[in-house]
């Protein structure tokens, strides 16, 4: 996994909340996205979803990093 480095702790700490609040919307639009549009989803509709699942890995994986870079996931494991 390629490592995101942060070398300060508040900017890890905002990338951390960032990401999460980044990672929530992605998925809230995405299922408002499922929900209204379920049976006349065309190419572009289902391009929109694939982007915002991907918004939200991408989110994940800063939030993952910067869990990480400041040490939480190794003291919890």
């Amino acid at each position: 996994m390629m490592r995101l480095l942060v070398r300060s702790r508040n900017g890890n700490v905002l990338l951390a909340v960032l990401g999460s609040v980044y990672a929530v919307s992605a998925l809230l639009v995405l299922a408002w996205f499922v929900i209204e549009a379920w049976q006349a989803s065309g190419l572009a509709e289902l391009l929109m979803q694939v982007g915002l699942v991907a918004a939200g890995a991408c989110s994940i994986w800063f939030v993952m990093n910067a869990l990480d870079n400041l040490g939480w996931r190794q003291r919890r494991a």
